[in-house]
């Protein structure tokens, strides 16, 4: 009978891979009440995946009972800091860190795999563990969390110390209990969750269309990430003035919080700032063509919004940014575009930007 890993051997080869990583195991519900309030209140948009799967992501173990444990892993970002002249540019928009490098999904996925294989071999399993990045109904930030890898903060990130939630999270599924796998002792995971922020609530105050409705609650409706990602037709009209030039996703809530500051872990960046990429001229932006689009940001994980919400965004951005002559003809040449999507956006944008022309000029 060939040997099983113990969790102290499986953390061990987990750390050759990643930066942080934890066994879990599926006996604690993770926070079912919270899961069932959420999805009651709507707080998940038209995400409707999520409340669909949200009994089996807070009870792993009912939903997954051949599972012994769970390998939790985590990967820093670790981005270079942007230059604040290019980053506060008011013609420019923004990317958020999480999709500046190669997509995570891959990358995330290209360390696991290998890892299954080792631990398939080393345990003589007949398949590989399966793997999750991201995609599965699996509640991952709440496994890290059991797994010691950090806590739940108000933003509803999974906080690491040294990294802080500029994290990309994934694990295996284990069909036996490693030896050494114990439950962490109290506090509950509730309790390690309230304590982490303490009293501070800058992630509450950062976000300017009030997203965080409550500790540790998010109203996907109001987030500017649901907005240029998940949202798939028109952004409603109330979040448009806010997105704050946000062309995929935001990360407000990430960079005013106290826990995200560089430390000497994150000192060496793997994704270098580059400002045509990650904070692009609005007017390039909009005058991006499809195949433009692909070339540009279909390896990472922003390829997975396409151009046509690209360009939707892009339009949203548009209409904050200064009423210049390149921004108005960049916007304007999308309002005859026959998109349904697109043409009401950019009509909304130029008339934004024309009206801003006349307040100036009264």
């Amino acid at each position: 009978m060939q040997h099983r890993p113990s969790a102290r051997e499986l953390i061990s080869a987990a750390l050759e891979h990643f930066d942080a990583a934890g066994i879990a195991l599926p006996a604690e519900p993770l926070r079912p009440q919270v899961w069932a309030k959420w999805v009651a209140a709507g707080h998940y948009a038209d995400m409707e995946w999520l409340a669909r799967t949200a009994s089996i992501r807070c009870r792993p173990s009912a939903a997954a009972p051949e599972v012994g444990a769970w390998l939790m892993v985590a990967l820093a970002l670790r981005v270079e800091p942007p230059a604040p002249a290019v980053w506060e540019d008011p013609r420019r928009g923004r990317i958020a860190r999480y999709a500046w490098g190669p997509d995570y999904h891959a990358q995330m996925r290209a360390r696991l795999q290998p890892l299954a294989e080792r631990i398939r071999r080393a345990a003589g399993l007949v398949a590989t563990p399966r793997l999750f990045v991201d995609t599965s109904p699996v509640a991952e930030k709440e496994l890290a969390a059991v797994a010691g890898l950090g806590f739940i903060g108000r933003n509803t990130l999974l906080i690491a110390e040294g990294d802080g939630s500029w994290l990309s999270l994934g694990g295996l599924a284990l069909p036996w209990r490693p030896t050494g796998a114990e439950p962490l002792p109290e506090p509950t995971l509730a309790q390690r969750t309230a304590r982490g922020c303490g009293t501070c609530r800058r992630c509450r105050a950062a976000c300017p269309t009030g997203a965080l409705v409550d500790d540790h609650t998010l109203d996907a409706r109001r987030c500017i990430a649901w907005a240029t990602v998940e949202c798939r037709g028109e952004i409603p009209l109330h979040l448009r003035p806010l997105t704050c030039r946000w062309l995929a996703g935001c990360d407000l809530c990430q960079e005013c919080c106290p826990w995200c500051r560089p430390s000497p872990r994150t000192a060496a960046p793997r994704v270098a700032f580059d400002p045509e990429l990650h904070a692009p001229l609005l007017s390039a932006a909009l005058s991006l063509s499809p195949e433009e689009f692909r070339h540009r940001y279909g390896a990472s994980a922003i390829g997975r919004i396409g151009w046509r919400q690209w360009i939707r965004n892009a339009l949203v951005a548009a209409a904050s940014a200064p009423a210049d002559g390149e921004i108005r003809a960049a916007v304007a040449r999308h309002v005859d575009c026959s998109d349904p999507i697109i043409r009401p956006h950019a009509a909304w944008a130029l008339r934004r930007l024309t009206a801003g022309d006349a307040a100036a000029e009264l």
